[in-house]
């Protein structure tokens, strides 16, 4: 007994951290504190297998918001459909959205167990392009928001062949100035060497040029337009202080 005491004791001395954690244990299971680890540990496993696994999936895409864009562009741009729901990075799916020209702004949620929402702000049209048969809309930053015309918004006419892209937001903003004062449909033209073109109800061309100083080139254009002669064919106010015509 006391040699079996005796023996205890030098293990306890000798190995004191095995002690601890012997101590520990008994302590544990008196408290229940071990059976509660247990718990939490198996529970979170649990979780964890859950989360990773692949038998919920995207099946059901909303989105809302579009108005001009192609749905089909949105969901081929999202990767979603078919993608396991847990996996999904809503912000990633959304930077992705985001690269399409017309989105301005864009939000993406999961719903368990089968569905993603895409949340879509477009960004406005401003103008409309004519380019032979080809129409397109452009926002006020001219990034393309869909390929059709709508009544009502100015149309700034490019040959058939030009490089729509090449308009940027000055031309754009031009635009707008013009056919405010003209009408939205008044035969206004862009040619990347002439510039901004108006076809003037009295007959004439008013060729504006680059569309720089377009406040100052319409009312040079407005304080002529009583003096010019019947018959004439061209104004050109492409320099506002030195105006010509013929």
């Amino acid at each position: 007994m006391s040699a079996a005491a005796g023996s205890h004791g030098n293990t306890r001395a000798r190995y004191p951290r095995l002690r601890a954690l012997v101590d520990w244990a008994d302590a544990a299971l008196t408290t229940g504190r071990l059976p509660a680890l247990l718990v939490a540990i198996i529970c979170g496993a649990m979780l964890w297998g859950f989360l990773a696994t692949d038998d919920y999936r995207v099946q059901h895409v909303t989105i809302s918001g579009l108005e001009y864009g192609d749905a089909q562009a949105v969901e081929k741009q999202a990767q979603l459909l078919d993608a396991p729901l847990f996996t999904v990075a809503p912000e990633e799916v959304a930077e992705r959205i985001a690269a399409l020209p017309n989105i301005e702004h864009v939000r993406v949620d999961v719903r368990f167990p089968d569905a993603a929402i895409i949340m879509i702000t477009e960004r406005a049209p401003a103008i409309n392009i004519q380019a032979g048969d080809e129409t397109r809309l452009l926002s006020a930053d001219a990034a393309l928001v869909a390929e059709e015309h709508i009544t009502g918004l100015p149309v700034l006419e490019v040959a058939a062949d030009a490089d729509v892209g090449a308009i940027d937001e000055e031309i754009v903003a031009a635009t707008v100035s013009i056919t405010a004062v003209y009408g939205p449909e008044a035969g206004l033209t862009w040619d990347a060497n002439i510039g901004l073109a108006l076809d003037h109800p009295a007959g004439g061309v008013v060729i504006f040029g680059e569309p720089v100083d377009i406040d100052a080139k319409l009312a040079v254009l407005a304080a002529v337009e009583g003096q010019l002669s019947d018959d004439w064919s061209q104004l050109d106010i492409r320099v506002p202080s030195r105006p010509a015509y013929r």
